[in-house]
């Protein structure tokens, strides 16, 4: 199964005598306004779909339950007010050491998602269609929600394969799932290489239109200190874009910071800095947040993302730094109680100047070795099992 056919089958309904069960979380990842409701709103709804998926997990068997049991936790325990907050969590460090475990046992046709990894170390997730068709519906609407590409006679230049060459690697589904249902989309990596005259080339047609760049930051640098050797400055529509999607992992050493970067890439292209954004993803976590103008991630509705303690991993209040956790509900094939290695805070119910009310999610940095290592002492009981 190649992105191409996991994105149509997200959008294109099955022919089958028994059509599929569309469920509320599955209306809530392909439905416009996503941040129409209000917090309590949003507070009821992600937290009854993330109790939902944690039955699901609980009750299936799997090593999470087993490893839930040990921690004593028990499905009653979601119906009380701080329940889904004390889920047990699964440090990402387990997508690299137990993925075979990590599997749903009712999952079908699952495809390992696999994580670009740095040192040889790859997390790999399993992904069946239910999961994968959420992820490709909620792209594509915040996507539309947040940049406005979805719905617009834009051209969007790819820095990445296409779909039939990305394989199984996780950051090819995020920008694919972006970019592969619109009609004037490019690819500029071929065989692991930018095409760096072509892509120069092409992007010299487009005076007064709109465009949409996206790509890894490095290659996106890449372009830009091309062009101004060059001293190309192109001129598209000033609602053009350029949006960011990974980080700089195999060429940390070259890594700018944010806003020398956001100014490199909007002077080539002379459009305001408001119009360079930023991405955040991991392939351990199944819903991709997008910046608004103000360069703010604003967290989609169902998604339930907390800074935790590093010594309890109990919930912090709002806008207080510790280690960022997710609980994400649209996935199906794995318990997606994620515990990352990244420190930041949450503020909550936030009302940003781009007139949108959410949590917003601030990334302040990773975890050093020592605060890894305590971390990983929260997985113990999961590996002995």
């Amino acid at each position: 199964m190649n992105i191409r056919s996991c994105v149509l089958k997200s959008v294109i309904p099955a022919k089958s005598a028994q059509p599929q069960k569309i469920t509320p979380v599955d209306q809530m990842v392909a439905e416009e306004g996503l941040f129409a409701l209000s917090p309590a709103q949003v507070e009821s709804v992600r937290r009854e779909f993330v109790r939902q998926a944690a039955q699901w997990h609980l009750q299936s068997g799997s090593s999470y339950a087993a490893y839930a049991s040990r921690q004593g936790f028990r499905m009653d325990m979601l119906a009380t007010a701080d329940g889904v907050g004390a889920l047990p969590l699964l440090p990402s460090m387990l997508f690299k050491r137990e993925a075979l475990r990590l599997a749903h046992p009712a999952a079908t046709d699952i495809l390992w998602t696999t994580s670009s990894g740095t040192k040889g170390s790859i997390s790999r997730i399993p992904r069946d269609d239910i999961t994968l068709r959420r992820f490709f519906a909620s792209i594509g609407n915040l996507s539309n929600e947040m940049l406005d590409i979805q719905n617009s006679d834009i051209t969007v230049f790819n820095l990445g394969p296409d779909a039939d060459e990305a394989n199984n690697l996780w950051i090819s589904y995020v920008m694919a799932g972006i970019t592969v249902m619109l009609p004037k989309s490019r690819y500029y990596v071929q065989a692991n290489r930018l095409l760096l005259e072509d892509l120069i080339h092409d992007l010299q047609a487009t005076l007064g239109q709109r465009i949409a760049l996206m790509g890894p930051p490095p290659l996106l640098a890449d372009l830009a200190h091309a062009l101004v050797a060059r001293r190309i400055r192109l001129q598209p529509r000033p609602d053009s874009l350029v949006v960011t999607i990974g980080g700089w992992k195999r060429r940390s050493g070259e890594r700018m910071p944010r806003a020398a970067f956001d100014e490199l890439l909007a002077g080539v292209f002379q459009l305001p800095s408001s119009q360079v954004r930023d991405t955040f993803n991991m392939v351990e976590l199944n819903s991709v947040l997008v910046e608004c103008e103000h360069k703010l991630l604003h967290v989609p509705p169902w998604l339930y993302v907390r800074a935790r303690d590093p010594g309890s991993l109990g919930v912090l209040p709002g806008g207080h730094s510790g280690v960022l956790s997710y609980l994400d509900p649209t996935a199906r094939s794995f318990p997606c109680f994620v515990l990352s290695d990244d420190l930041g805070s949450v503020d909550e119910n936030y009302k940003c100047a781009c007139g949108r009310c959410s949590d917003v999610l601030r990334i302040e940095r990773r975890l050093n070795t020592v605060e890894s290592r305590g971390c990983a002492l929260k997985m113990d009981s999961f590996v002995r099992n």
